[in-house]
């Protein structure tokens, strides 16, 4: 780096001529990181190399003028630093030639002036006396002072009533204080002839109402310069400070006039440095000219009412308004500030009129950088000129301060029109009359001056942030605010966010600061680059969310013209409280027999807090209750929009499971539990969190003293108040109050909930709030084993789980679900806490809704509805889970798994997942009118069970067993598939080799082949797979398929297949339960286990069920951790310990011997139904899934392989662990070939289908489950031999790359 850049440091030869810029170039850059800010800066000192641009900042363009022969270089470290790059001006000295030839070949005649080319001071100047001699009544040549070198700073005074005037108003311009900006004097010597010539009504009116004393040149000797030395000077040329500077010595002698000034001097955006084109000078007005400038200006206000002071600049299309140094508080100074965004508003929009020029306009550090010392702030803010303003001319770069001779008339013909429109403005704003100076000495400001012109606080585009009271009563506006994520990776990083929030510089969006855990955190334009300096300096690096916040407040506050009337009332913007309280009295007197208003207590501020009870049955004490509370946090605009949308699905929707929801329960609604703080997000601070209660006052600077006034509602309620993730500090936005209950809304929400106890059985209590998409479960301050601390833990976390799954299928929106510590942060005090902990309602929730902090608090209202319509979703199918968890009436599955003749086909039972159930004819009718009375909703799939077993039988008893039959056509027993092993073995004797690895426990033979093409040329270490079928006696599916492998690796011709085939050693075991699949021909189709009676046991069902131990659970890798059971009546019996069964023994010793034997690659066990394939570990979910050391790449090669699978049929087959997708559980094989043995590359299938047939695949799906599966297999080797797992070392590197590439999927995996 130091090397690189000091390649941009090489000496060019001086030269006594003017300097020429043959060949410079200037680029436009735009840093992304606070990194290329650092970088850029470190260049700002380079020799050949001019930042065109004063101040360097993230997101801003930045342009650089190069010089030819560090170009190269330059690039070089652009395209190094990863900052784009673009060229806007390919030869410097090409634009000046233009500029400066009319000047050398025309006439230098003062007779000839005019706007075709561009003037030096002393043809400025001899022009400035002609007027004078021509118009010697109205035009009198002025001196102010003299520069450095003793040049004269001359303008004219224009005076049209010399005599005398009733009023005197006067009006200063000032230009060129900067010295390469030649449109200026440009512009301000046509202003001068406009005002003398002109015709135009306006331009007349303007010119004669006013005493004009109009500067063209402020700073001659470094206007001079550019004429003479060099083009591109700016600062005046003051030698006393000359030093040795790395850009070149000369760079020292001159001072930034405009930085010069003493308002704010050296505050911000001006430099100490000689050598810096900033440099503000030693002191406040050490400059003749600036004190030249200030004199005259304070000589000025005893001659009449100084109404007047505009500075003309270039370049970037700007009317900037006072003040430069910050946009929030400084700005409140300024009284009427409205008044001049107004002015400058309406200026810039006049102007675009004549050619179209797009001028933005604002304080400078919303729309171009905070500055601080410049004449313009001080002509505000010390000599109180009440309108004030600075032009920054055309362009907006293409040729920046060498702006073609060509362009100086249309610049200055639009220029005249803003100037026109602004005075205009200035008239019907009352600032002639002397109406602005009588109402300051009366007291009088903007707040209480009614303008004219009406003005819409909402649509300024300025920054009004924490204004004082005295100044203008104006919503705070976040123009450029941005909000920054960042996530701490330390305890350190941790600490430094929490002093960095105590400071109250930038305001946390995110309430609690943990390890990993995302912060967004909302920055004023300001202090951006503090900001990334204050991070860079602990090692953050912040990724920009959202660049300017006031532009998502507009798009919140924007609505359709549709009036007041309820029938208004919508979802496509957001409402206040006013229009949301009129709905729900609305609501009352259109369905008065079902919606009754309620007001639950009253706010500080005694505003209502108003809801609605829906309900349609008036069961009275029997009813289920529900209650649901909105907007507590008044910022999160989206859930009072959530709640009315609830409540009108309520009332209005012809949705039968709404329906269901909507009657079967008494609703109690609020959407906005804290209506002060609501309506205080609407005039006055979008961005404001508490209630409104001014009683713990205090100063908060240098944030804002208002942030005290007000508690954080959901801080306040008496369950673990204060233990942790509240603040004690009225400042905080987390401020919990000065005890529990002491704010009137929380005592409100807690003595109505309490009511509600005697008026039914109190179901649900949900609260929502915004933003990060989450699930909260209580305690919010408890996390791993605590989280039991809430009895029904278990239930809340399965219902929330099936909701946000049924959620996620509207829009692909994903929520996380868990208690607030372990996904969000800890915190005590909140309502919803509360309400389980103490009130002890079942079934409560806290919902942080959408986004995940693209746009935060300040929600589009375009996502409302899509927002509104999957919370619906969830809340149904969240409800579904609750009455089948028998919250309304009784436990429902554990009294169904009870019954006899009823038969669970699905292993674990989830909330949100299908449950299959086999039921026997005598129970069907009780078990149909039992489930629809618990308000399960069964659906026949199988009306006749045994159909399909005797369709996949029939084949077998009509055609022979011989190994010649065998085909996929039909299903085969055991018998029948050894005696096809067999004949493999003799028709392919040099390839096939038969192979029994055990017996069972009735002495069968679990019996496989062994397939090697290259038996006698395979090294030492040859490739090996082993693929492992029919562990569940049931599935059937799954042999066929191994089988089908078996005959495709000997008999295709598919290229694909030949190489895979090849490449390894297969071992490959169709039946691996050989006597529970021998008892489905013979006794029992369904049965799943092995045959061992050694644990008989008396079932409920049949006694039968106990004869038999689950294989996939009796594996030594977390037996029996999770969805396992001890008792030998289950179908998961996990055995009475690890590796109890004789056929789980014989593959895991088979297995441990093929790794002595070479280097096995795959494992692959095939189960059904459920068309998934299984990432092992099948207890890791989330982040754990790294446990497996290249989970990246076992889930790129599924993906790969799933994607192939489904081009051959159309077959969909999800991807992820067991836990993630199906359910938890351990003992399994395919865990244990992981997590023991240690092989790569494992999984697990769950073959066709989804559950219509489920165990019993009707013979016809055989051979098209076999292709896709097939397909499957040889794309995902193909991608196993793309990342390099046949190469050890290769396979090293890139599993680590994939590991690291898979985190990316864990949120997609949740």
């Amino acid at each position: 780096m130091k090397f690189e850049i000091l390649l941009l440091l090489i000496a060019v030869s001086a030269t006594t001529a003017q300097k020429s810029f043959k060949n410079y170039k200037v680029y436009n850059v735009v840093p992304e990181t606070e990194e290329h800010v650092l970088s850029l800066v470190g260049l700002q000192d380079s020799k050949g190399i001019d930042f065109w641009t004063d101040l360097v900042d993230v997101g801003q363009v930045v342009r650089i003028m190069v010089a030819p022969e560090e170009q190269d270089s330059f690039l070089d470290l652009m395209h190094k630093w990863k900052i784009s790059s673009e060229m806007t001006i390919e030869d410097v000295q090409k634009l000046i030639d233009d500029q400066m030839r009319p000047a050398e070949k025309g006439a230098r005649n003062v007779e000839t002036f005019g706007w075709n080319r561009y003037y030096n001071v002393t043809e400025i100047y001899d022009w400035l006396d002609k007027l004078e001699y021509d118009y010697p009544n109205i035009v009198t040549v002025v001196t102010i002072g003299r520069s450095n070198e003793g040049k004269e700073i001359k303008g004219v005074k224009i005076d049209y009533k010399p005599e005398g005037r009733e009023k005197t108003l006067i009006g200063m311009y000032e230009g060129t204080i900067h010295a390469r900006e030649w449109i200026s004097p440009a512009s301000l010597t046509w202003i001068i002839n406009e005002f003398l010539t002109s015709s135009d009504r306006e331009v007349r009116f303007l010119a004669e109402h006013f005493v004009w004393y109009i500067f063209p040149v402020t700073n001659p000797d470094g206007y001079d310069y550019t004429f003479t030395e060099n083009r591109m000077w700016r600062k005046n040329r003051n030698t006393a400070y000359a030093r040795s500077c790395e850009v070149g010595d000369d760079m020292s002698n001159g001072i930034d006039l405009n930085r010069n000034f003493g308002f704010l001097w050296m505050l911000t955006g001006a430099s100490s440095d000689p050598c810096s084109n900033t440099f503000a000078g030693p002191s406040a007005y050490s400059e003749p000219e600036t004190r030249a400038i200030v004199n005259f200006v304070n000589t000025l206000k005893t001659q009449g009412e100084l109404v007047y002071y505009i500075a003309f600049h270039s370049f970037t299309q700007l009317i900037l308004v006072p003040y430069s140094h910050v946009p929030n508080n400084a700005i409140g100074q300024t009284e009427d500030f409205l008044s001049l965004f107004e002015i400058a508003g309406r200026g810039a929009a006049r102007l675009e009129k004549r050619h179209g020029t797009q001028y933005r306009y604002g304080a400078s550090p919303n729309v171009m950088y905070a500055m601080s010392g410049t004449s313009f702030d001080w002509a505000r803010g010390e000599a109180k000129i009440p309108l004030s303003f600075l032009f920054e001319l055309r362009d907006m770069g293409e040729y920046g301060f060498l702006l073609p001779a060509d362009q100086i008339v249309p610049t200055s013909e639009e220029l005249m029109d803003a100037l026109c429109e602004m005075d205009i403005a200035a008239r019907e704003l009352g600032y002639y009359s002397g109406k602005y100076l009588r109402s300051k000495q009366a007291g009088e400001t903007s707040e209480n001056r009614r303008s004219p012109f009406p003005i819409d606080p909402l649509s300024l585009r300025g920054v009004m942030n924490a204004l004082p009271a005295s100044c203008v009563k104006a919503q705070i506006r976040y123009d450029e605010y941005k909000v920054f994520s960042v996530v701490p990776e330390t305890e350190d990083q941790i600490q430094a966010l929490k002093d960095l929030s105590q400071e109250l510089l930038y305001e946390f969006w995110t309430d609690f600061l943990d390890v990993g855990k995302n912060v967004k955190i909302m920055v004023a334009p300001n202090r951006v680059k503090d900001f990334y300096s204050s991070l860079n300096s602990i090692g953050l690096r912040p990724d920009l969310n959202i660049n300017n916040v006031q532009q998502l407040i507009d798009a919140q506050l924007k609505r359709p013209y549709n009036g007041r009337n309820t029938n208004s009332f919508g979802w496509n913007h957001y409402h206040n409280l006013e229009e949301i309280y009129d709905w729900l009295d609305g609501l009352a007197d259109t369905y008065p027999d079902v919606v009754t208003v309620v007001v639950m207590g009253h706010s500080n501020a005694q505003r209502e807090i108003k809801g609605v009870i829906i309900d349609f049955n008036k069961k009275g004490n029997e009813s289920a209750i529900a209650m649901i509370e909105g907007g507590i946090h008044a910022r999160e605009w989206i859930s009072p929009a959530t709640v009315t949308w609830l409540i009108n699905e309520f009332l209005t929707s012809n949705d039968p499971e709404i329906r269901f929801l909507a009657e079967a329960l008494v609703w109690h609604l609020f959407p906005v539990t804290n209506p002060d703080g609501y309506v205080y997000t609407f005039s006055d601070n979008r961005m404001w969190r508490k209630n409104r209660n001014e009683n713990y006052s205090t100063t908060c600077n240098p944030w804002n003293d208002d942030l005290s006034n007000g508690v954080d509602l959901n801080r306040n309620f008496g369950f673990h108040w204060m233990g942790v993730g509240a603040s004690s500090n009225p400042c905080a936005e987390t401020f919990a109050g000065g005890e529990p209950f002491s704010e009137p809304e929380a005592q409100a929400i807690s003595e109505y909930v309490t009511s509600l106890h005697d008026k039914g059985k109190f179901v649900y209590y949900i609260t929502f709030h915004s933003f990060s998409q989450m699930v909260l479960i209580p305690y919010s301050h408890v996390s791993g084993i605590d989280v039991l601390q809430v009895e029904n833990y278990g239930n809340l976390f399965e219902i929330a789980i099936r909701g946000m799954d049924k959620l996620k299928e509207r829009f692909g929106t994903e929520y996380i679900v868990g208690t607030s510590q372990e996904i969000l942060y800890a915190t005590t005090g909140s309502s919803f806490d509360w309400v389980k902990g103490v009130a002890e309602v079942p079934i409560v929730y806290l919902f942080e809704l959408r986004d995940n902090g693209t746009y935060g608090f300040l929600l589009p209202p375009e996502l409302i509805i899509p927002n509104n319509l999957e919370i619906m979703d969830a809340l149904i199918e969240m409800d579904k889970v609750t009455r089948q968890l028998g919250y309304y009436s009784g436990s429902i599955l554990m009294d169904l798994q009870k019954q006899g003749d009823v038969e669970f086909w699905t292993d674990i039972v989830l909330l949100g997942e299908d449950v299959r159930i086999m039921v026997s004819p005598e129970v069907e009718e009780d078990f149909v009118l039992y489930t629809k009375a618990v308000g399960l909703n069964a659906e026949l799939r199988i009306p006749n069970v045994q159909e399909l077993i005797d369709a996949q039988l029939r084949p077998a008893s009509i055609q022979g067993r011989n190994s010649g039959s065998f085909n996929w056509t039909q299903y085969h027993d055991l018998a029948a598939i050894h005696a096809w092993l067999d004949e493999l073995g003799e028709t392919y004797p040099n390839i096939v080799t038969v192979l029994v690895i055990g017996q069972s426990n009735e002495g069968r033979d679990i019996k496989g082949v062994k397939i090697d093409f290259r038996p006698e040329n395979r090294g030492e270490n040859p490739l090996i797979g082993m693929l492992e079928g029919g562990i569940h006696a049931r599935e059937w599916i799954s042999p066929a398929t191994l089988t089908w492998v078996i005959n495709e690796f000997l008999t295709s011709t598919d290229p694909d297949v030949r190489f895979m085939a090849e490449t390894f050693v297969w071992h490959i075991f169709p039946v691996t339960n050989p006597d529970g699949y021998e008892y489905t021909y013979t006794d029992d189709r369904m049965w799943r286990k092995n045959r061992n009676p050694v644990n008989f046991t008396t079932c409920s069902n049949r006694d039968d069920l106990s004869n038999g131990i689950d294989l996939n659970r009796n594996f030594d890798f977390r037996w029996m951790g999770t969805g396992a059971s001890a008792n030998p009546c289950d179908q998961t019996f996990a055995g009475p310990s690890a590796a109890s069964e004789p056929e789980t023994k014989a593959i895991t010793e088979y297995l441990l011997s093929l790794k002595t034997q070479g280097n096995v690659i795959y494992y692959i066990a095939f189960h059904s139904f459920s068309q998934m394939i299984l990432i092992p570990y099948s207890h890791a979910s989330g982040y754990d899934v790294l446990e497996v050391g290249n989970y990246g790449d076992l889930f790129e090669i599924a993906i790969r392989g799933a994607e192939k699978l489904k081009a051959r049929h159309g077959t969909e087959y999800r991807v992820g662990t067991s836990a993630e997708i199906l359910y938890v559980v351990s003992g399994s094989s395919f865990d244990w070939v992981k997590g023991v043995a240690d092989i790569p590359i494992v999984y697990l299938f769950e073959l066709r289908d989804l559950g219509y047939e489920g165990f019993l695949l009707s013979p016809e799906f055989i051979i098209p489950n076999n292709e896709e599966v097939m397909d499957c297999l040889v794309e995902m080797d193909r991608t196993t031999r793309t990342i390099g797992y046949y190469s050890s070392a290769s396979a090293l590197i890139n599993s680590f790359v994939l590991m690291i590439a898979g985190i990316t999927f864990i949120g997609f995996m949740k």
